[in-house]
């Protein structure tokens, strides 16, 4: 199943501006995460998420969200169960969805300048 153009497009992840006055808390030189803000990612989200033009179903399902990861179907079930992976949403026992809110953070958190990070 292939998805629209506009689909994959909608969810590249979106670089959030970074305000003078708030300045980004740096990380210990020991520490490698590359968790944002909240209020920066929704921030940067906002016209995604707003724009009237993007069509991007509400919940993807497991394929939808493989295919736009470019990852297995097995690889988003191994990351449920270890709790890696981007959130999900869980149904009911047996049916699993993915917002596409979530999927942009999920992209947006593994961004890298370099191999060393």
């Amino acid at each position: 199943m292939m998805l629209k153009p506009n689909l994959r497009r909608s969810l590249r992840a979106v670089q959030p501006s970074v305000r003078a006055d708030r300045p980004e808390p740096r990380p210990a030189p020991n520490e490698t995460s590359t968790q944002l803000r909240p209020e920066v990612l929704d921030a940067a989200l906002a016209p995604l998420i707003a724009d009237p033009a993007v069509t991007v179903p509400a919940l993807l399902t497991p394929t939808q969200t493989a295919e736009v990861l470019g990852v297995g179907i097995k690889t988003l079930e191994r990351w449920r169960s270890i709790g890696e992976g981007p959130r999900f949403v869980k149904l009911s026992p047996g049916t699993v969805r993915y917002r596409a809110v979530d999927l942009n953070t999920f992209v947006a958190e593994r961004i890298k300048s370099n191999t060393l990070q």
